[in-house]
């Protein structure tokens, strides 16, 4: 599938082994439990986009993905949770994980998919079990086990072979093998194998359209860089933490707004400086004048 067709993103919080796909176009984000800081930037760019495609289905007058991609072309998109115990064990992962039913369900209808994985059944909430439509079981325990992940009786316990498990088919139990990605048992070997396809896919798709990644704010702008990407009548800002995006506030925002903003920023001098910057000079010559003590 091209980046096109499918894109993911991965929340790694057990083996770390699908970081390697980090760097195929068709992935937006591989974050591990250090990159927690950034789990709020993940699930509101997922937000962002089950909303943008809420707008597409209206306009297009269909409620379902498979109809709208039979219109446009709009790509699948994964949100894989490896290790989900993991993942609701640390502070900020525990709040997604407790509602992470509620994402299931706003996205499904428009193409945004989860798959969660875990090593016991009740690692996962009851709401995000019932939201899931595909239940996989794999190495479980005993038919208890995997009666639990089914919610069917299970009269036979596929043997113990790297990839073999159960799933439901017409409402029947049936044994599945997933692909093996190399039959030598070598970990290196395997390792250095699947480094080599993933660079072959990610030059095979080099010229297509990425995933949308997390925005990384820039270490350095200049103010007049930062300037051009407002339309007239705007006075540039700043960018706002959260979803790192540039803001501006309309030029003829009067001197209330203005005052109420200089209440806002605090009292600092180089919070002073910076509002007092805003009222005066184009092109940021008044900040500039501001920030280096002159009048303004």
């Amino acid at each position: 599938y091209t980046p096109e067709e499918v894109n993911f993103y991965i929340l790694d919080y057990s083996s770390k082994l699908l970081t390697r796909f980090k760097n195929v176009p068709h992935c937006g984000a591989a974050l591990t439990d250090e990159d927690e800081k950034e789990l709020p930037l993940l699930f509101e760019l997922i937000e962002t986009e089950v909303k943008r495609r809420q707008k597409l289905f209206a306009q297009a007058e269909v409620n379902r993905f498979e109809d709208y991609r039979r219109m446009k072309p709009l790509p699948l998109v994964l949100v894989i949770i490896d290790g989900i115990a993991s993942f609701g064990s640390t502070k900020l992962g525990a709040a997604y994980a407790s509602r992470i039913h509620e994402a299931m369900r706003k996205g499904s209808a428009y193409g945004i998919k989860y798959i969660l994985t875990g090593g016991h059944n009740n690692q996962f909430t009851l709401r995000a079990r019932q939201e899931a439509n595909v239940h996989l079981g794999m190495s479980l325990k005993d038919s208890y086990d995997y009666f639990d992940v089914l919610g069917k009786k299970v009269d036979y316990q596929p043997p113990k072979i790297p990839g073999r498990g159960l799933c439901l088919w017409d409402n029947r139990p049936l044994e599945f093998q997933t692909a093996v990605f190399s039959a030598n048992a070598d970990p290196a070997v395997t390792a250095q194998k699947l480094r080599k396809e993933l660079q072959q896919i990610a030059e095979r798709y080099a010229d297509y359209t990425p995933a949308p990644g997390l925005p990384v704010l820039p270490h350095e702008q200049l103010y007049q860089d930062f300037c051009r990407q407002f339309g007239p009548g705007r006075i540039p800002l700043g960018i706002y933490h959260g979803p790192r995006q540039a803001g501006g506030h309309a030029a003829q925002a009067d001197v209330h707004h203005i005052h109420l903003f200089w209440q806002q920023a605090g009292h600092s001098p180089g919070d002073r400086q910076f509002a007092a910057g805003l009222l005066c000079g184009k092109d940021g010559a008044g900040y500039r004048q501001a920030k280096q003590g002159q009048p303004v």
